[in-house]
């Protein structure tokens, strides 16, 4: 893809609206907002997390699922379909999964990541 096309690409929007049955401090307002229309899942929900954030200075980031046109988009999914792809390409590659862990291990889990990185340092992560 050349850079007009990207550009175009990212140019597209669409409207939409997000909406739940979970009450406060999962709501975010009803109205209608214009995004990308080449947005990811990880995309749609920082994208929520930032209108979550705008209503409440003490919100945590948090990885959301989402319901598009019928079809999950969820969290499980793309991990799957990355971690098969990264096996595939890297196969001398070594995974190590943190639990109960979004898409900000840094942030949300830093003593994890913090051992993971000691260990692979020392060559202790096989």
């Amino acid at each position: 893809m050349d850079i007009d096309q990207e550009a175009e690409e990212n140019s597209r929007r669409v409207q939409v609206r997000f909406f739940t049955k979970l009450k406060p401090p999962l709501k975010v307002p009803a109205t209608s907002i214009a995004i990308p229309s080449n947005l990811t899942r990880l995309g749609l929900s920082t994208v929520v997390n930032n209108l979550l954030e705008a209503g409440n200075p003490d919100w945590e980031l948090e990885p959301f699922d989402f319901l598009i046109d019928g079809e999950l988009k969820n969290k499980l999914e793309i991990h799957f379909e990355s971690r098969n792809r990264l096996q595939c390409e890297l196969q001398d590659a070594i995974m190590r999964q943190i639990p109960d862990c979004g898409h900000l291990p840094h942030v949300q889990k830093p003593g994890s990541v913090a051992k993971l990185i000691v260990d692979f340092s020392r060559g202790g992560c096989s």
